[in-house]
């Protein structure tokens, strides 16, 4: 399969920061459904880092620069969807 790139309008996952889950002390990031509404690249064609906007279940929100992380649930960054 060939490399995704990022672009306005692709729709990607962003962690948000860890928060408290419910009936628990446990600390997790939460997974949110965004759209890339702006992409930075190094000039290589190599993307740096994406501006989102953010859905959740009662607003929206904008975040500026976004780093891109398929490594693991890091909070304030972004993924590609994963296949299901």
């Amino acid at each position: 399969m060939t490399e995704q790139k990022p672009a306005v309008g692709r729709i990607v996952h962003y962690l948000t920061d860890p928060v408290p889950q419910r009936d628990s002390s446990e600390l997790r990031a939460e997974c949110r459904a965004a759209i890339i509404t702006r992409v930075w690249d190094d000039g290589d064609g190599c993307c740096e880092a994406v501006a989102l906007t953010v859905f959740s279940d009662h607003d929206t929100t904008r975040h500026s620069i976004v780093p891109h992380n398929e490594d693991g649930p890091h909070g304030r960054t972004w993924h590609w969807p994963e296949r299901v």
